[in-house]
């Protein structure tokens, strides 16, 4: 399909833009109608009338379009956590390597059981109190200080500390290292 170059040694090497396209078309050509069952999150209705979600399961997610012309004849408002059933072909967008379903149809199946898990949570919660409005601290209009606790090089630090010399220079800032190790489920 496209004009691959061969070094010396023999090896085809591709640009980025030959394999994405590659890909592209391996991709459309393997699933060119497919149906997905999951878990509508993420979602997002943009003004030119496409709407922008991920359709998920408890181990995977795939993310979704549902363009203006087609999404029009929807029966139903699209929300985070309900269960679907979505058609379309699945494909890819090269400029940033992504894959995606491109969705034609979709069916209302409900509540989403990740997000049936989540109402759950927060139910429990609640009975211990942890949101209820008579314990709550008020934040103050004022901050003089504010404290971080964090491993040495944990990846976020930057991005919490950035923004905090860039707006309130002035702040005192309290940085307590700890060591952070992941926990297998």
């Amino acid at each position: 399909m496209f004009e691959e170059f061969k070094n010396n040694d023999g090896r085809l090497i591709y640009t980025v833009t030959q394999i994405s396209n590659e890909i592209k078309l391996v991709l459309e050509d393997s699933y060119p109608a497919v149906w997905i069952q999951g878990e509508i999150s993420n979602f997002k209705l943009y003004n030119s009338g496409h709407m922008y979600f991920s359709v998920k399961d408890a181990n995977a997610q795939i993310k979704a379009v549902m363009f203006q012309n087609v999404n029009v004849g929807l029966k139903f408002a699209l929300h985070d956590g309900m269960k679907a059933l979505v058609y379309g072909r699945v494909s890819s967008y090269p400029k940033s390597g992504d894959y995606q379903i491109i969705v034609n149809h979709m069916e209302q199946h409900g509540k989403g059981e990740l997000y049936e898990a989540y109402e759950q949570l927060k139910k429990k919660l609640e009975l211990e109190g942890l949101f209820d409005e008579s314990v709550k601290k008020v934040i103050p209009d004022v901050v003089n200080r504010i404290g971080i606790v964090t491993s040495q090089d944990g990846a976020p630090l930057p991005d919490i500390l950035k923004p905090l010399r860039l707006h309130l220079n002035c702040l005192l800032l309290l940085k307590y290292r700890v060591m952070l190790r992941h926990l297998a489920k």
